[in-house]
């Protein structure tokens, strides 16, 4: 404090100390500021509730700040004992925990604090004068920032770092410090109806996310650690865990209210990137034909966001439309990779699926095992339009798809359902259509492998 009040006074700020202030009229100066400390805001209607309190320092409580009436305890200011915002924040965790039965490391005895002046002041674990009280023959180490080439040429030399040890670290001993790469996570709560929000926290820690309305979340800046994990949704709790690995990006979700459906294409993006909301990551599309002489609109040569457009016809947002003329045998097609290759998705459990569309012709959709871990093949289902250019509802069920016949690689619905790796939606002959929202009833996002 004696070494930061000089640096301020060489900047001309004046310190009037132990001063009474009656007037300010006859003080020259910028500004001014009073600086008369604080002390916990108590009143006197705790002692009608039997709590012990003092009025200068505040509510008393014990390591755990329980008051002396069970059950009641007191954190932030009105404790006085570290009147600190982020102190406040990590009691109110640790009474919780306390609450909940749940361990946690915090410790209260090296709580940091600054002074956000300039320059700064900032110090972390006992004072000097506490290590003189209670460790006798402490080490004392200072650097100097005027010693040090970076704070030179920043101008910023004045200032110093100052290490306290007990006299039981001798000279020659060493402390290591191991700077990583911080993580990040990211994940999703499954909302049920009615919740449009979750919370997620992290045990041990002043880490705590709002997720928005369709229960995504994200936290940055992350240690490599093995997480412990709280989700608050609605009135339920929910526990989990996750991993964060240095500079990695670490998933959980939580499905404990997930839904019997997932939406797998609804072509809101502008580009070949499609987010799947319901499964929480991006996939990317592609299109195709099987021979030169399939002819597009647009040309299928061009990206994929020259085929994503207005919907029209009465229906918001966007959709995927092409112009095909093909001979019989041949086709174009969008496909997209939904699962990895090697951990390929089962669907098995899918009822339905059910898509809008509008236009004439033929179309398929078609579910593929490809990748060279699996028994490459598809399966697929026809779908004749005529819709008079109004949206159709259309509904495909298991029992609809192509028998196995192993032609041009059809395993049939029973071997593929089980293994799926690829969506694709084909146009055959010549047809014009519009298609969106993809949903497979009566399958599960945790169905589908976490990315």
């Amino acid at each position: 404090a004696k070494r930061l009040r000089k640096y301020l006074e060489r900047q001309g700020i004046t310190f009037r100390m132990k001063t009474t202030v009656t007037s300010l009229a006859d003080i020259d100066a910028d500004a001014i500021l009073i600086a008369t400390g604080r002390k916990p805001n108590v009143s006197a209607d705790l002692a009608v509730a039997g709590i012990t309190y003092d009025e200068r320092k505040g509510i008393s409580v014990d390591e755990h700040f329980e008051t002396n009436v069970s059950g009641v305890y007191a954190i932030g200011d009105v404790n006085g004992k570290q009147m600190l915002a982020h102190a406040a924040e990590m009691q109110g965790i640790h009474v919780v925990n306390r609450l909940t039965g749940h361990q946690d490391n915090i410790r209260f005895d090296i709580m940091p604090s600054a002074i956000f002046t300039s320059p700064e002041a900032a110090c972390v674990g006992l004072s000097e004068d506490q290590c003189k009280a209670t460790l006798p023959g402490y080490r004392c180490r200072k650097a100097f920032w005027r010693a040090n080439g970076k704070a030179l040429t920043m101008d910023a030399g004045e200032g110093l770092f100052k290490k306290i040890s007990a006299e039981d670290i001798k000279d020659g001993d060493s402390v290591r410090f191991v700077l990583e790469k911080t993580g990040n996570l990211k994940g999703r709560v499954y909302l049920p109806e009615g919740v449009d929000y979750a919370w997620v926290q992290v045990y041990g820690m002043d880490r705590l996310v709002k997720t928005d309305n369709q229960g995504f979340y994200a936290m940055d800046s992350l240690p490599p650690f093995e997480y412990e994990l709280r989700y608050i949704v609605g009135d339920s709790v929910v526990e989990g865990s996750a991993t964060v690995d240095a500079g990695e990006e670490a998933t959980a979700f939580i499905y404990t209210f997930e839904p019997d459906s997932v939406k797998i294409l609804d072509f809101e993006s502008e580009n070949e990137e499609f987010f799947i909301t319901d499964l929480g990551y991006s996939v990317t599309g592609y299109m195709a034909a099987t021979d030169t002489n399939t002819k597009t609109v647009p040309d299928i040569n061009e990206e994929v966001a020259k085929f994503i457009t207005e919907a029209g016809a009465g229906r918001e947002g966007r959709a995927l439309h092409w112009k095909s003329s093909a001979a019989v045998g041949k086709w174009s097609f969008f496909g997209s990779w939904i699962c990895k290759e090697e951990s390929p998705c089962d669907i098995s459990a899918t009822d339905s699926i059910v898509f809008y569309a509008r236009g004439t012709g033929v179309i398929s959709i078609a579910f593929e095992t490809l990748g060279s871990s699996n028994v490459e093949g598809k399966t697929l289902a026809y779908d004749t339009l005529a819709t008079d250019g109004e949206w159709s509802r259309r509904v495909i069920k298991p029992s609809n798809f192509k028998p196995r016949d192993d032609l041009y690689g059809n395993l049939g619905w029973d071997v593929v359902s089980k293994a799926m790796t690829t969506i694709s939606i084909a146009a055959y002959d010549d047809t014009e259509f519009w298609i969106d929202d993809v949903v497979l009833y009566g399958v599960k996002p945790s169905n589908f492998v976490e990315r």
